[in-house]
């Protein structure tokens, strides 16, 4: 029985109420999904004048497209089999019915965006359909898809709302729904997809094995470049990864076949790809091609490297973690090299590890409100301080201003500089021009080794392709200084669009710090992904192709990330480490004890890596006593033996393997029997297995 409540409302002031949630359980016919929605907060918005009103409420996600109402959705990605996907078989539901005093805020009044006119005046109810169960995508593995349904339905033409209560929505799986099926066997699971999989996917199964793949690098058949790059494929080895550098003569050299090349390693090797790391720029003497995808209203083109990452199912989710090292000379490359080396070694640790920096604008007049973009970093703020971080500064104009003021703080260390507001190719800014940062900023940096991570969640400073300056905004933060001075940034996350849209970019960046403060994502790629699997579960009305107003799956391609995906960021001081091994073997010993010395308590899943001058030889991993059992068999020789694991420094120290001449009893014999008390004659046959 539906109930209807009248209620008028005079939204001077926010209005809180309690918000109770649904609740997900699965059962052995399929899911069921129960509970009731309560208006959060009603949040006064303006545009053009005209007083609206913003839905909150827990658990949901504000999403739509653009001109229409902006209602709250309660989205879940849940886990799929090879083929097959959910269907809804029951749903049952009462709600409570409200008058509301202004209309519902549309899509896009962060960037002033005017209500559809002939949306805002049906007499119907929206969105007609309450529950959505999306298409299955398949991410490394992990098959997926979305289940939705809306809190609310709204009637512009009355101004009513409906809140749902009482829901009681069952879902069974359909074998027969045979839409983008897990058609090959998949590769091995990735611990970087793996730990994305099990915080936002409903119902993952903890794989059996989680190793290593490959550290790919792609790079211009170019001595200069392939000698540069031989010390960061031995740092990645001693990491623990096996490394491969593939230069344009073994791959081809269009974007085609270079996919093509990544679809062969994905589907055919041993051990497949997981960091496909691309070293040149689209243009220059080192090149290394991108894909292309058709731009906003601003920009004709907008160039992605996502289009590699493509390799499993019909679908717009990556199978391997991808960045860009966009160099155009070897100083350039060397630079970059030393930046990432460094920073892993935790060569210049210390306080500046726990700040951050948000950076941001608000504008306000008696016509437009622009706040969402503070209110996305102060929420960020919130939840780094949370998660343990010491100082999290801000730079909100117009109250702080001044290009030196902020190069100043720059300059004292961030792990994380996060931007919000409006930008170009070349620089940061207000909504009315005012110039926050640029390229000859970052070039007058001083920051040294303490390298930040940058979240440029804004226009256009990814766009590695603009012919206007040498270096885009975001290769100059990646590239600054020099391979003995470094400055500027350790990687660059952001858009090459230049008219990528307010809420959608809020959604992403909310997204990129969930993962790193709640979900335990340090890694460039997975920031990459996390902030765009935000977008996904945000928008599951907007997953066709589109562009920056109506489609989740353009800033799939259009947010690159300039730098190596693998590197980890520091989010807290890291810990010392000794070891404790034999240093010196024989020729024919079989294992090699290693035990890792702190006074942590945590000190499982340590990689020990033994490697040579030119290759990864084994790996082992400590168990929770800190110790690992490496099983080896290594020719005479010196090595290097190395523990590694995120919060703590990478500890090296060497091994060397040396000729024992060691006498074993190969063989024996008795010339007559053994008989108490008498002589016997033994045969032995010994053999030197040193």
């Amino acid at each position: 029985m539906k109930s209807k409540l009248i209620i008028h409302l005079f939204l001077l002031l926010s209005t809180s109420l309690f918000a109770k949630g649904l609740n997900l359980a699965s059962n052995k016919n399929g899911l069921k999904i129960t509970g009731s929605f309560e208006i959060q907060n009603f949040i006064p918005r303006k545009i053009a004048g005209v007083e609206y009103t913003q839905l909150k409420i827990s658990g949901c996600r504000n999403g739509g497209k653009i001109g229409e109402p902006e209602t709250p959705v309660y989205s879940k990605l849940v886990s799929l089999p090879e083929i097959g996907n959910y269907v809804l078989k029951t749903l049952n539901y009462n709600f409570d019915e409200i008058t509301l005093d202004k209309k519902i805020v549309p899509v896009g009044w962060e960037d002033n965006k005017h209500p559809k006119n002939d949306y805002y005046s049906k007499n119907d109810w929206f969105p007609k359909k309450i529950v959505k169960v999306g298409r299955p995508n398949i991410m490394r593995g992990y098959r997926f898809s979305q289940i939705s349904i809306a809190a609310v339905q709204y009637n512009p033409a009355q101004n009513k709302l409906r809140i749902l209560k009482d829901i009681d929505a069952e879902f069974e799986y359909d074998y027969s729904k045979n839409e983008n099926p897990m058609i090959k066997d998949s590769p091995a699971f990735s611990q970087s997809f793996s730990n994305i999989a099990k915080a936002n996917i409903y119902g993952i199964e903890e794989p059996k094995s989680i190793e290593n793949g490959i550290y790919l690098f792609i790079a211009p058949d170019n001595d200069l470049i392939l000698n540069s790059l031989q010390p960061l494929l031995r740092w990645k080895e001693k990491l623990g990864y096996k490394t491969k550098l593939a230069t344009l003569s073994e791959t081809g050299s269009t974007n085609t076949e270079i996919r093509d090349y990544l679809q062969n390693a994905y589907n055919n090797w041993e051990i497949p790809p997981e960091y496909v790391v691309l070293v040149g720029d689209v243009t220059g003497n080192f090149v290394i091609p991108a894909f292309y995808v058709e731009g906003g209203q601003f920009s004709q083109w907008d160039v992605t490297d996502h289009s590699y990452t493509l390799l499993d199912g019909d679908d717009y989710f990556p199978d391997i973690m991808i960045g860009r090292i966009s160099v155009q000379n070897q100083t350039q490359l060397m630079t970059v090299v030393n930046k990432i080396i460094k920073y892993e070694s935790a060569y210049y640790s210390g306080d500046w590890i726990k700040r951050a920096l948000m950076i941001s604008f608000i504008y306000d007049d008696s016509w437009w409100q622009m706040y969402s973009h503070r209110e996305t970093k102060m929420a960020v703020r919130e939840k780094l301080l949370d998660f343990g971080y010491a100082q999290v500064d801000t730079f909100i104009y117009p109250y702080q201003t001044g290009q030196t003021q902020l190069a100043n703080m720059i300059n004292e260390g961030y792990s994380f500089v996060n931007f919000r507001g409006c930008g170009s190719y070349d620089y940061w800014s207000s909504w009315w021009g005012y110039i926050f940062f640029d390229i000859d900023n970052i070039n007058d940096l001083t920051n040294s080794f303490m390298l930040p991570m940058i979240t440029s969640i804004t226009c256009a400073g990814g766009a590695f392709d603009n012919e206007n300056f040498p270096s885009c905004f975001g290769e100059t933060w990646l590239i600054a200084g020099s391979p003995s001075t470094p400055k500027g940034a350790i990687g660059f996350i952001g858009p090459s669009e230049l008219d990528t849209q307010t809420g959608w970019n809020n959604c992403n960046d909310i997204g990129i710090y969930q993962g790193i403060t709640q979900e335990n994502l340090y890694r460039c790629g997975e920031m990459l992904l996390r902030g765009k699997m935000e977008l996904y579960i945000n928008y599951p009305y907007c997953h066709d192709w589109g562009g920056p107003e109506d489609s989740d799956q353009f800033y799939f391609y259009v947010y690159n990330l300039l730098g190596d995906p693998g590197l980890a960021v520091w989010t807290d001081i890291p810990k010392e480490i000794d070891l404790s091994f034999n240093k010196e073997i024989l020729q024919g010993e079989n294992y090699l004890q290693v035990e890792i010395i702190t006074d942590e308590t945590d000190i499982s899943d340590f990689t020990i890596a033994i490697t040579n001058d030119d290759s990864l030889i084994t790996t082992g991993i400590t168990n929770e006593n800190g110790t690992a059992n490496i099983p080896v068999n290594l020719p005479i020789g010196n090595y290097l033996l190395t523990a590694s694991k995120y919060g703590f420094i990478p500890k090296t120290d060497t091994l060397t393997v040396m000729d024992g001449d060691i006498i074993s009893l190969y063989d024996y014999s008795f010339t007559n029997d053994i008989i108490s008390g008498q002589s016997v004659n033994l045969n032995a046959t010994l053999k030197n297995i040193g």
